[in-house]
């Protein structure tokens, strides 16, 4: 695995902000999270998606990357065994990570509103991690590689781009399913 510096982290998250937002179907399959759970988080006021207005009363719900980026954290958490409850006592603490993105965070896990925030990389947490352990008691720390959730949006969307590139020569195709075509439209990588 490449660790990013938080340089190249920002570089990478300012060239996918340019990418198409995912929607909630592309999200879903990403994060690995049935519909339902991302319905949730949405509800709770957790990540807010973009209505796209499709008809006459039809909404489609995309995610810009900041919104991919919320999911991203929140499945962290959730896999770390946050439920609803300790989601939202962790609110203060996403609304932190959001100011600064980037290098890690260690938060808590059993008083979530506690966290330590090193923007600047591991060497950074490690000072202070030893700090709270000397100040503080020796209650667990969820730490999370921010830079990797940057990292994983960014190959969501190179992957969703090649989706999206593989469907429209897919659609293309003429009626009568001539496939002789696909080596021309579909490059290999070995």
């Amino acid at each position: 695995m490449t660790l990013y510096t938080t340089e190249q982290t920002i570089s990478l998250k300012a060239e996918t902000e340019t990418k198409e937002p995912l929607s909630l179907q592309e999200l879903s399959f990403y994060i690995d999270k049935p519909y339902k759970t991302i319905d949730n988080w949405i509800k709770e006021g957790f990540i807010l998606p973009v209505y796209i207005h499709t008809g006459k009363s039809a909404h489609h719900r995309q995610f810009t990357y900041m919104g991919t980026f919320l999911a991203g954290l929140l499945t962290t958490l959730e896999n770390a065994g946050f439920g609803v409850q300790k989601l939202r006592e962790s609110a203060k603490t996403v609304s932190d990570i959001l100011e600064h993105p980037y290098g890690y965070v260690a938060i808590d896990t059993n008083r979530p509103a506690r966290r330590l925030l090193a923007p600047g990389g591991w060497e950074e947490l490690s000072e202070k991690l030893q700090t709270h352990y000397e100040t503080d008691n020796s209650s667990p720390m969820l730490i999370i590689d921010l830079n990797r959730i940057h990292i994983d949006i960014a190959n969501y969307h190179t992957d969703c781009d090649i989706r999206r590139e593989l469907e429209t020569c897919i659609a293309h195709l003429d009626v009568a399913g001539n496939y002789s075509r696909i080596p021309e439209l579909v490059t290999i990588v070995d």
